[in-house]
């Protein structure tokens, strides 16, 4: 049987609804609730903005559903807590751009908001914000 990609694993999990804050759920089922929220979130009108909103929203998530405490220095190795995006690993374009890597994915924020969160194994599209300028 082939092994699932990132999408349809993030396909197959019933969200919405939103589990209530408190209730623990695995990784990926963080991460489907994280990119709900993130699509359901006010349109920003910045690219940084839009980074300050994509770090914000996993902090929330994080703090309510992986029942592991935030470390100030986390380190690289995934100890059951997924982390904001490191400013090592965030890449400002002189257009406006930001191009950030987690360690699962790709994200690219355009200079007025818009962005798209890929795999970094095979650039496959997660979730896509668009905004008109």
């Amino acid at each position: 049987m082939a092994q699932k990609n990132a999408k349809e694993i993030l396909d197959a999990i019933p969200i919405p609804p939103l589990r209530e804050c408190g209730t623990k759920l695995d990784k990926w089922s963080r991460l489907k609730s994280y990119y709900y929220i993130l699509e359901a979130a006010e349109q920003t009108n910045s690219a940084q903005a839009t980074l300050e909103l994509i770090n914000n929203k996993l902090i929330e998530v994080e703090d309510c559903h992986s029942d592991v405490e935030a470390e100030e220095t986390p380190g690289l190795k995934y100890a059951g807590r997924m982390y904001p995006i490191l400013e090592d690993y965030i890449e400002r374009k002189n257009d406006g751009r930001i191009i950030a890597l987690t360690k699962g994915n790709k994200i690219i924020i355009e200079a007025n908001g818009s962005f798209s969160i890929l795999t970094r194994i095979d650039d496959q599209l997660l979730l896509e914000k668009k905004y008109e300028n």
